[in-house]
């Protein structure tokens, strides 16, 4: 019964260009808000959403730019959390907000369980293999 209500919650709420959790303008092109996608988040990064304007503030901190690349963030389509020091090094660290950046999927995904130093050490070491190309 409840998943059935949420469903149909959310499809109304689609249906009327609403965020599919509030009666919020959703984002472009996102079923989400801003302020739910970052409740998201922190809820999936923190257990619970009282980070989000923690994580929100990291964001416009860094101008809303990936730490490596330079490119925009955009929440939702490629923002992705970063922890500075890998979790599988320092999983004391996993909920530190001091510890966590904001960067593309992309990065994010290539970067993995590899502290900054690392990763921008096998960035030179691509770019230099390539350097004459």
């Amino acid at each position: 019964k409840y998943k059935g209500r949420v469903k149909r919650f959310r499809d109304n709420q689609r249906k009327l260009g609403l965020c599919i959790k509030c009666k919020n303008k959703p984002m472009k092109n996102q079923s989400h808000c801003e302020s739910c996608w970052y409740k998201i988040a922190s809820l999936r990064h923190f257990g619970n959403i009282k980070m989000a304007s923690k994580l929100k503030s990291l964001a416009g901190k860094q101008n809303f730019e990936c730490i490596y690349t330079g490119e925009k963030l955009t929440p939702g389509p490629n923002m992705s959390i970063d922890h500075i020091i890998p979790q599988s090094i320092r999983p004391d660290l996993k909920k530190d907000i001091k510890n966590m950046q904001w960067v593309t999927r992309g990065v994010n995904s290539i970067k993995r369980n590899q502290t900054h130093d690392e990763f921008i050490e096998l960035c030179r070491f691509i770019a230099n293999r390539f350097k004459d190309v």
